[in-house]
């Protein structure tokens, strides 16, 4: 008797998770659209702050000989982006990985969404190669996020997928160094380092088109000629351990 009431119970929970989804979503449209529960000028807000950027942005710079300031890769890779109305934006997780989901307004995108994970981009690059065979497909990714998974360029190679991913390498976890660093000072800053690896070589091995950048003047011919290369390419840009972008809309 007591298993058969439970085995009721199940069923009538069971059934109470059970219900048509168009009555339901009729709802939701209506109470999103009723002119009673929206300010009339809300989405003009939204849009403002989506679209405003720090005046800084346009002009910052690396401070280290040999690296590029995050903002200074991703204001050349918006140009490239922009021309064609049909790109595709796949944005890792990580610190450079904010960057770009904060610095590149495209409204074609892919990112690592809010949980924080990182390692995914190169898997949606080759997806969104074979959902769009004609639209660039750009990526942005750590370094750090890259060793995850690589071997996406060996699949890229052998299925002619072709895409650029732009590596922000600074030799380091950052995103955990980040938190290190503002947890505990920066003497205790431990077991984060990575080394500056030629990713771009490793591509190269398997097929696929490499460039390294460690001056920002170098990346726009970079990035021109891992376009014009037909191939998977990556372009691995030495940068610096910044920090992802903190903004915060005063009330």
């Amino acid at each position: 008797m007591v298993g058969r009431a439970m085995n009721e119970v199940g069923v009538r929970l069971l059934m109470g998770c059970v219900a048509d989804t168009m009555p339901a979503a009729k709802t939701l449209l209506a109470r999103a659209s009723s002119a009673k529960r929206r300010n009339p000028d809300w989405l003009t807000q939204a849009r403002a702050a989506l679209d405003d950027r720090p005046g800084e942005w346009t002009t910052i710079a690396s401070s280290t000989k040999g690296r590029l300031h995050p903002a200074e890769v991703l204001r050349v890779l918006r140009t490239y982006i922009e021309r064609d109305e049909r790109s595709v934006l796949v944005s890792d997780g990580g610190e450079i990985g904010q960057w770009a989901q904060s610095m590149l307004p495209s409204r074609r995108r892919l990112v690592n969404g809010v949980s924080g994970a990182i390692g995914s981009s190169l898997s949606l690059a080759l997806a969104a190669r074979y959902a769009e065979p004609k639209a660039p497909v750009f990526a942005v990714i750590g370094d750090g996020s890259l060793g995850f998974h690589l071997a996406e360029f060996e699949t890229a190679v052998r299925c002619r997928l072709p895409f650029v991913a732009v590596v922000g390498n600074d030799a380091c976890w950052n995103a955990e160094s980040q938190i290190q660093l503002r947890s505990y000072g920066s003497n205790r800053v431990h077991h984060m380092d990575l080394t500056p690896a030629r990713y771009d070589l490793v591509v190269e091995a398997l097929g696929g088109h490499g460039e390294f950048v460690s001056r920002a003047e170098d990346l726009p011919a970079a990035l021109e000629r891992a376009l014009a290369s037909g191939k998977p390419a990556l372009v691995n840009v030495m940068s610096e351990s910044i920090a992802a972008p903190n903004i915060r809309l005063s009330a």
